[in-house]
């Protein structure tokens, strides 16, 4: 049984933030490599406390959203394979927003001073979503816009492979 263009779209956006996902650790781990050494750049959450549940939580919010999102791709009868890619591109960025928000959420709820709102909500919010969505967008947005614009150009390619069949 062949599978649709969005069934398509969601499977392969699904892998897609899979490796987006592998390459996210490998940033950090390859940075920390160049002066500790390689093993302990592969070990690099080893040191900050508590950050495994919120990091889990971003991953399952990314693998989550990938694949409610990505079927949406293949909404539009797109011609140039340009459409495609800006639109993956989009929706790609969509993606690690929604799984920075989500595993930020994580810390906000068990970390942050409720005794100190209204004074220091605003600094909370700061340290809990401000600053990861800046790291990560600096981080992130690069390398989730090459595996986005590759995943577009794929499911491009199929829509075109279909069509000629």
């Amino acid at each position: 049984m062949e599978t649709t263009l969005k069934q398509y779209a969601q499977q392969t956006g699904t892998i897609a933030s899979l490796i987006g996902l592998v390459v996210a650790y490998l940033i950090p781990a390859a940075i920390i490599a160049i002066d500790d050494g390689v093993l302990i750049g592969l070990m690099w959450g080893e040191h900050l406390d508590n950050i495994w549940p919120n990091l889990l939580l971003g991953c399952v919010g990314i693998i989550t959203t990938a694949y409610l999102l990505c079927g949406f791709l293949a909404h539009g009868p797109y011609s140039h394979v340009l459409a495609y890619i800006f639109k993956a591109l989009g929706l790609t960025l969509l993606v690690l927003l929604s799984g920075t928000i989500i595993g930020s959420t994580l810390g906000f709820v068990q970390e942050c001073d409720y005794h100190s709102w209204p004074s220091e909500l605003g600094n909370d919010i700061f340290d809990y979503f401000v600053k990861p969505l800046y790291w990560i967008g600096i981080f992130g947005s690069i390398p989730a816009s090459i595996i986005g614009g590759i995943w577009g150009g794929i499911v491009c390619y199929k829509q075109n492979r279909q069509e000629n069949h």
